[in-house]
């Protein structure tokens, strides 16, 4: 019995460090596509105020 709570909990641990490695990969990725999305729209309004 002991081995098998330890197995699940065991278990367990992989999917939550599969999981937290999962959403910070998420997280680096948005943070990227904010990143170029920001870079754009100031060019955008850069080329816009320029044209004035």
């Amino acid at each position: 019995m002991r081995d098998e709570i330890r197995s699940l909990r065991d278990t367990s641990m992989q999917y939550d460090i599969s999981f937290d490695t999962a959403l910070q990969n998420m997280d680096r990725r948005i943070g990227s596509v904010e990143q170029r999305v920001n870079q754009i729209s100031g060019e955008n309004s850069n080329s816009v105020n320029i044209g004035r």
